[in-house]
């Protein structure tokens, strides 16, 4: 797996949902995002790391949309 290539993706989501002027597009990059994060738990998971309770709070937390997109 190219983690590297997941964060990229992640992070570009993350950045047309910040900049989209359409609710419906934005929560298709949201949810996009998540789908990436998830991703990246589950390896981090499966490594036994320790960062990956950080990316399940940014996939369940129900405020995220507002924080990422003010």
């Amino acid at each position: 797996m190219d983690l590297n290539l997941l964060y990229s993706q992640h992070q570009h989501a993350l950045m047309r949902a910040k900049s989209s002027t359409s609710k419906t597009c934005r929560t298709r990059h949201l949810a996009s995002a998540g789908s990436f994060a998830r991703r990246i738990q589950t390896w981090q998971l499966s490594e036994g790391a320790s960062a990956a309770g950080s990316w399940l709070h940014e996939t369940d937390d129900t405020d995220f949309a507002e924080r990422i997109c003010a």
